[in-house]
């Protein structure tokens, strides 16, 4: 985690009972996705919001098996995985030294993700163009 304690929120998105924020710091960038049952925070790799939104475009609302590592949860592998089931079933998971943590979005909820994922990476995305304009309250 960064040293200083000090994050600025760099993206976000919403939809439904989901909010997905982006958030950055001397470490590097963290995604926390809150839904009204859980939240997790996990580390980013270089473009992972851009990298799960394209996942999510490519596969999400399919009942087919895809997986894809978003990023870590200390040191440990945090895949998401798209249900070849049901069409409207996703999962982060993460797991490690014998442990697994699932965190389910399922029906709406999978719908929600997706849509907020997507939202807070077209922000990402409009943060990161050359020339962006900085609103009065952004330093």
């Amino acid at each position: 985690m960064d040293e200083g304690g000090s994050w600025i929120l760099e993206a976000a998105g919403r939809a439904g009972q989901i909010v997905v924020e982006m958030l950055s710091g001397a470490g590097g960038d963290i995604l926390s996705v809150e839904t009204p049952d859980w939240s997790f925070t996990f580390r980013l790799p270089d473009d992972g919001l851009i990298a799960v939104a394209a996942f999510l475009r490519d596969h999400a609302g399919r009942a087919e098996f895809a997986e894809c590592v978003a990023g870590s949860f200390f040191g440990h592998p945090v895949w998401l995985l798209n249900d070849e089931e049901f069409a409207d079933r996703l999962w982060l998971r993460v797991g490690g030294d014998g442990h697994l943590a699932d965190f389910p979005l399922v029906g709406e909820a999978a719908g929600w993700f997706v849509a907020a994922v997507a939202e807070a990476a077209r922000d990402a995305e409009q943060e990161a163009e050359p020339g962006s304009v900085l609103s009065s309250g952004d330093s």
